[in-house]
């Protein structure tokens, strides 16, 4: 009977030393692919930023250009009060104020 009983102790010491080295490379595995899935979002992220940068960048030349096409429109829009701003030495329009007008329909 004690044989059994030393037996039956080792074979699950065993199982259990099998077990906890199961569980603990799950783990790292786990955390490993969370460590890339990390990674990959930031890479993401930052590839995303970059590309949002230059279309304001973009956008932002495209506007001074349209700006320096047509100051008159400008001009003529802050006459007619819908916004006011500057035209600076460089041909950039900088806004003071832009009203919009609201209509409530009952």
């Amino acid at each position: 009977m004690v044989e059994f009983f030393c037996w039956k102790s080792l074979y699950e010491s065993d199982l259990e030393l099998r077990l906890r080295e199961a569980i603990r490379q799950r783990d790292e595995q786990w955390r490993k692919h969370e460590r890339e899935q990390i990674t990959f979002l930031q890479n993401e992220t930052a590839a995303m930023l970059r590309g949002l940068h230059k279309e304001i960048e973009r956008l932002g030349h495209q506007l001074k250009g349209s700006h320096k096409a047509c100051p008159i429109s400008l001009q003529r829009r802050s006459q007619e009060g819908c916004a006011s701003g500057d035209i600076s030495k460089n041909g950039s329009w900088r806004a003071k104020t832009l009203r919009v007008d609201f209509f409530m329909i009952n």
